[in-house]
């Protein structure tokens, strides 16, 4: 007996298996692109928020004679007893009125990033540069070059475009480039690099570096001349000194971003 024009005929069990085999390749190439595709809008939010921060920070440097943040003693500033090594954030916060802009969204959200009074805190995912934040450091590695000067930057060979001053990091507060002088050393860097709070800014336990927060253990940075730029982990270079991992003699070392104002960018 014939079926009905009107009748239709189910799947069989080895095409429902290939149709489940298909949506399985496509999730498999998809997945990886949705996934990248959100990390890219997550690196591009923060390199928002660097411009913002950038803008904050000229607008002080503007308002206080073409100076930047930055204390001989940043420890005996009142707002320490509220922000630690954070002092920049309410000064920068002044300017920018948003303290989201301090929180990158590739960051984690834990309490080591959070600081601030009691009930504000915030998460801080970003540092700012222990030269020129710290402008007498009398304790090794020792320096006294008031870099918080925008002249005294620009009148150094690396120059304002080649001199980091905010960038993500590790510590909610500062960075600087002698992470070899306090005997860090991770996996497949070479020997001497000392800039590890900017590239590992998600951290790292022992000589294992933890998860990226960008592609590639890059990080997103302000330059000194205002300018704001993503910078690949692959292409950070530099240390306090280079060969020596635990010497305290700064200048004239190849550095990628530029910590140290004395030393110097590669030569492209």
């Amino acid at each position: 007996m014939k079926r009905g024009h009107g009748h239709r005929r189910g799947f069989t069990l080895i095409e429902l298996l290939v149709v489940i085999a298909i949506i399985a390749i496509l999730a498999a190439i998809l997945f990886p692109v949705f996934a990248q595709a959100r990390e890219q809008a997550r690196k591009s939010s923060c390199l928002s928020n660097c411009r913002q921060l950038s803008t904050a920070m000229m607008m002080y440097a503007q308002d206080h004679d073409e100076m930047l943040p930055g204390w001989h003693n940043p420890g005996g500033h009142y707002l320490a007893r509220f922000w630690g090594w954070a002092i920049v954030v309410p000064l920068l916060n002044a300017y920018s009125k948003n303290t989201d802009i301090w929180t990158c969204p590739s960051a984690p959200k834990t309490p080591a990033f959070l600081t601030g009074p009691k009930g504000e805190q915030i998460y801080v995912h970003y540092g700012y540069n222990e030269y020129i934040y710290n402008t007498k450091h009398a304790v090794p590695p020792s320096y006294a070059g008031n870099w918080n000067s925008l002249a005294a930057l620009a009148s150094t060979q690396a120059g304002v475009a080649n001199i980091a001053v905010i960038a993500d990091c590790v510590f909610p507060g500062v960075f600087n480039d002698w992470g070899n002088y306090d005997g860090i050393s991770i996996t497949g860097d070479p020997e001497g690099f000392g800039i590890h709070r900017i590239k590992y800014a998600n951290g790292w336990s022992g000589k294992n570096p933890g998860p990226p927060r960008h592609p590639n253990y890059g990080a997103n940075i302000v330059f000194a001349d205002g300018h704001a730029a993503f910078v690949p982990g692959g292409k950070m270079v530099g240390a306090y000194a280079v060969g020596r991992p635990r010497s305290a003699e700064p200048g004239g070392i190849v550095e990628w971003p530029v910590v140290n104002p004395l030393n110097i960018p590669p030569q492209r």
